[in-house]
C-alpha cells in the first residue's frame, strides 16, 4: 500500500547512527509487506516484498509490491542489523511469538 501523504519537500531524518542522515524524496513509495520471497545468485540477493491476498490449502496468492536487490555482502550486514533490531524490539516490547509454518517456507 503506497503512502499518499502530501509533503512540502523532501523529509530529512537523522539516524541514531552517527553521521547518517537520510533524505526521503517527495513521492517515494511506502509499502506494507506481510510476505517476502528470496532469489539468490552468486552475485546478488533479490527480495520480493508483497502482500498475501488469498490463501487456501493448495496455494498462497501474493501481490508483489517491490523488489530490493543487494550484494551478498550487503545482505549479510542487513540480516545482522535486522536481527539486532528485532532483539531490541523484544527487549522493549516483549518476545515475538512466531509459528513454525513461516519458518518451514523459508527453508524450501
Amino acid at each position: 500500500m503506497a503512502n499518499n501523504q502530501a509533503t512540502d519537500g523532501p523529509t530529512r531524518v537523522t539516524s541514531h547512527v552517527t553521521g547518517v542522515e537520510r533524505i526521503h524524496p517527495d513521492g517515494i513509495p511506502v509499502f506494507y509487506a506481510n510476505n517476502v520471497g528470496f532469489r539468490i545468485s552468486v552475485w546478488d540477493f533479490a527480495l520480493d516484498f508483497g502482500m498475501m491476498i488469498d490463501a487456501n490449502d493448495e496455494r498462497i496468492l501474493v501481490r508483489d509490491a517491490a523488489t530490493v536487490i543487494m550484494s551478498p555482502q550487503h545482505a549479510k550486514v542487513f540480516s545482522e542489523v535486522l536481527a539486532r533490531n528485532v532483539k531490541n524490539y523484544e527487549e522493549q516490547f516483549g518476545e515475538l511469538k512466531v509459528s513454525a509454518a513461516p519458518q518451514e517456507d523459508v527453508d524450501q
